[in-house]
């Protein structure tokens, strides 16, 4: 039962908060909040000769709130808003929402996350931020959704809480994926993403789509259910994650995970993810997985593609990039992966460092295809061991893919956009332009889509 004032322990504690002086209910505080009950069940002694704590002359000193915020949760406490039907604004209910959960009021909670709900009033924008300040996890992905496209003008960085610059994880979210995409990937994203304010994140679906792999600096990779936003399995290594790549399912539960780390290392981890499911929350050290060899690597590990024609898996690591013993060989564990050579020198000047960007096999030409911060595209054969062709390109590669029918490849340039390259004659075919925010050099998407017909292309405010 609601405890009331006729029915509560009429007992009076004092508080004050920035020369204010409260009179309140201790019995009524303690039944609303875990973190009053706790202070009030103490002992309240006094600071010295005097009386304890709490009293007229010696009340308790608040922190953590403004007067205004404080005063906005007594009337909740209070039960103003039913009894003397008063109205909450929006600023009354961000400060029931915020103290509750700094003073554990479930209540409070639950009740100003709904009643902010009903506030037309409240942008989109602000309940974006306020899912992260406040944690309120279910707010996001719709909020995400309809501030994406909004231009970054005063209100709206007033309303995300940024007045002097944009908010760097706001161009990191908005790069991951268009906003397209994210329409369609459900509620997981609101965890997934919630994440990417702090720490720069590697993410990739399984080849079913059933499942979705986010790696973080702190080098876990945390698996979710696409059709949910709880963690199912953390995968623990000791380094930050650079790249995530999942090998076909030989079951319908059974996966294999190879993530790649800063340190140059690649982990293949085995797991049952519908065991996984039913025991969420478990996981797996990078003692429990495997380890693949690479000779000599320095750098982090870049990107994956696998040849499921031979199971070979191609790993960008630092400036190398090394081809593996076929996975279908149980071999693969213990011999070394072998580095290919490197790009002709003729694709740029000999003091350019070498950088691999990506690796792609293309089935139909049966080759491997690797493209080159400075040194353009490279065509090698599918085992990376002969040299098949070259494209020089007029400028930097950041992301490249090839279509399926390895007739042509997209790349982004860092600079204007995207081009489109012919790889049967070298003939830049095509350009795209896009906005490209030249002070952060995001690498921006590009995917064949539609057989082929039609490419999906990003832009550095996430269309």
């Amino acid at each position: 039962m609601v405890p009331t004032l006729k029915t509560i322990s009429p007992k009076l504690v004092s508080f004050k908060l920035d020369g204010k002086k409260y009179r309140l209910h201790s019995a009524l505080l303690s039944w609303r909040s875990g973190f009053f009950d706790t202070m009030l069940s103490l002992p309240q002694q006094p600071d010295g000769p005097g009386e304890a704590e709490g009293s007229e002359s010696n009340p308790i000193t608040i922190t953590g709130a403004t007067v205004a915020e404080f005063d906005s949760l007594l009337h909740y406490i209070y039960g103003r808003h039913r009894n003397n039907g008063v109205q909450f604004t929006i600023e009354q209910l961000i400060a029931i929402l915020h103290l509750s959960n700094l003073w554990d009021i479930p209540s409070g909670r639950k009740d100003a996350i709904s009643m902010l709900e009903s506030h037309s009033s409240l942008t989109f924008p602000r309940v974006l931020r306020l899912s992260q300040e406040e944690d309120v996890p279910q707010w996001f992905t719709n909020a995400f959704l309809a501030s994406a496209g909004a231009s970054l003008d005063d209100s709206i960085m007033n309303d995300m809480g940024y007045t002097l610059t944009s908010p760097p994880w706001y161009y990191t979210v908005h790069n991951i994926a268009s906003v397209h995409v994210l329409a369609d990937l459900g509620p997981y994203w609101t965890s997934c993403l919630l994440d990417l304010a702090s720490q720069r994140q590697q993410h990739r679906f399984s080849i079913d789509s059933e499942y979705f792999a986010v790696g973080s600096d702190d080098g876990h990779t945390r698996i979710y259910k696409t059709t949910g936003d709880t963690v199912i399995l953390k995968l623990r290594g000791l380094s930050p994650v650079t790249a995530i790549f999942w090998h076909p399912p030989e079951s319908s539960h059974q996966y294999k995970i190879f993530v790649g780390y800063g340190d140059g290392s690649v982990i293949a981890f085995f797991a049952d993810l519908a065991l996984a499911e039913q025991t969420e929350g478990c996981s797996a050290s990078i003692d429990e997985g495997l380890r693949i060899p690479f000779p000599e690597v320095q750098g982090a590990v870049g990107s994956f593609d696998l040849n499921p024609a031979n199971s070979m898996l191609a790993v960008v690591i630092g400036a190398k990039v090394f081809v593996s013993v076929s996975l279908e060989n149980s071999e693969y564990l213990l011999s070394n992966g072998r580095a290919i050579p490197d790009p002709p020198r003729m694709l740029k000047s000999e003091s350019s460092e070498i950088c691999p960007r990506d690796v792609q096999f293309v089935l139909e030409a049966d080759e491997l295809v690797v493209s080159y911060l400075e040194h353009g595209l490279v065509g090698w054969d599918s085992k990376g061991k002969s040299l098949r062709w070259h494209i020089k390109v007029k400028t930097r590669i950041a992301h490249s893919t090839i279509s399926q029918d390895g007739k042509f490849a997209v790349v982004y340039n860092l600079h204007s956009g995207f081009d489109r390259y012919d790889l049967n004659t070298g003939e830049l075919i095509s350009s795209y332009s896009s906005q490209v925010n030249e002070l952060q050099n995001i690498v921006l998407p590009v995917l064949f889509i539609h057989e082929d017909r039609d490419l999906l292309l990003g832009d550095s405010r996430g269309n």
